[in-house]
């Protein structure tokens, strides 16, 4: 069988492809994100079911250390689900807002751990956008100081202040002055070009001067220590009227891991 085709009627057969290419890529990637999102979605609701099953048996514990780890561990668990869930509304679902998963996890811990408490929070926030690898380990960071700072800083009374500033690197020095009133070098600053800097503050009675926070007993620490390591960022610690921990950091997905 013989078939005439011309060079236009070639040339339009071509475009027909091509569209057609299109359509199909165009459906693809709308098939891939509803699977990315559906993705974070069961993430996100299979971690609440374990921290519900979680409280649950602690419900049915008398040992206080026991309920206490427990309840620690389901802090964990929220910082993690509450990423899925902010990746989850994401435009490009690769990336959060970190500044508004901050705002809701603060909140939640300062309720969960202490709920009698009257504790005034402080939020000054840029908004930054990082990705899941990052943000992961910097939720289970803000869950153990957080607590620490709950639980330890104000052990007699019922009042306290604990302050959270997010901002990048650069504007450190700026955000110092501005919101406490001095200026300081920091180690970390100079150490390596960071993009970004998390500031934990508690006006609390302060880490005794004896403890070394990068080797220490405490869990808690050791956790915040392995996850600055793992996110190859910097942590720094001061004790002067309460606690300020200053963690320096990059987003892994424009600094990828070295090794």
């Amino acid at each position: 069988m013989c078939i005439n085709l011309n060079v236009s009627q070639y040339y339009s057969y071509i475009q027909a492809g091509k569209w057609w290419y299109s359509i199909s890529g165009e459906i693809k990637a709308k098939i891939e994100e509803a699977r990315i999102k559906e993705i974070h979605h069961i993430v996100k609701n299979n971690l609440q079911i374990i921290s519900s099953l979680i409280s649950l048996q602690r419900e049915k514990l008398k040992d206080t250390e026991c309920v206490k780890a427990l309840k620690e561990i389901q802090g964990r668990i929220t910082s993690i689900a509450l990423v899925h869930e902010e990746l989850y509304r994401s435009p490009d679902l690769v990336t959060l807002d970190f500044s508004t998963y901050l705002e809701r996890m603060i909140k939640y811990l300062l309720d969960f751990y202490r709920p009698e408490k009257n504790i005034n929070l402080k939020l000054n926030v840029e908004k930054i956008f990082i990705g899941i690898d990052t943000a992961i380990p910097l939720g289970i960071i803000l869950n153990e100081l957080i607590h620490n700072s709950v639980d330890y800083a104000f052990p007699n009374k019922s009042e306290g202040e604990i302050s959270v500033n997010l901002c990048e690197a650069e504007n450190y020095n700026q955000y110092l002055k501005k919101f406490w009133g001095f200026r300081a070098d920091s180690k970390c600053q100079n150490e390596k070009h960071f993009q970004y800097v998390l500031i934990i503050k508690d006006n609390g009675m302060g880490l005794p001067k004896e403890i070394d926070f990068k080797s220490t007993n405490s869990l808690g620490l050791q956790i915040v220590n392995l996850l600055v390591e793992q996110i190859e960022g910097c942590i720094e610690i001061e004790t002067n009227k309460g606690t300020k921990f200053s963690i320096w950091f990059s987003d892994l997905r424009a600094y990828p891991k070295s090794h």
